[in-house]
């Protein structure tokens, strides 16, 4: 699935007319920069997985979601890549990631702002 093959719509087999065909897709914000510019000093695939979890995530308005490996394709990314990376966002504190044998793994976001918070 490309990008820009994404419709969006009602899932409950009603009229399809009412699906709409996104052409310009975004990131939905605000993305903390600072999130970003930590996943990318993390090394690897580690900023193009943190992108294609802000983009989900605004997508499903939760900073929780099953990363899903045709997720990752549309970014390019393999999923042993994504397992590398998810192991250094998590070694960041930027995600939290549940994991589950033949399951999609459950991410969470962990905003910058909650890790100072906490910090005394």
């Amino acid at each position: 699935m490309e990008l820009d093959q994404i419709t969006f719509g009602p899932s409950n087999g009603s009229n399809p007319k009412k699906f709409k065909k996104i052409h310009s897709l975004f990131l939905k914000g605000p993305v903390p920069l600072d999130w970003l510019a930590t996943a990318a000093r993390s090394g690897g695939s580690s900023i193009s997985v943190g992108v294609v979890i802000w983009f989900f995530a605004g997508l499903n308005k939760s900073e929780t979601l099953q990363l899903r490996p045709k997720y990752l394709r549309m970014f390019g990314v393999s999923r042993f890549s994504s397992y590398r990376a998810l192991q250094r966002l998590e070694a960041a504190n930027l995600v939290t990631v549940k994991r589950k044998q033949g399951s999609s793994p459950e991410v969470t976001i962990i905003r910058l702002e909650k890790i100072k918070d906490k910090e005394p």
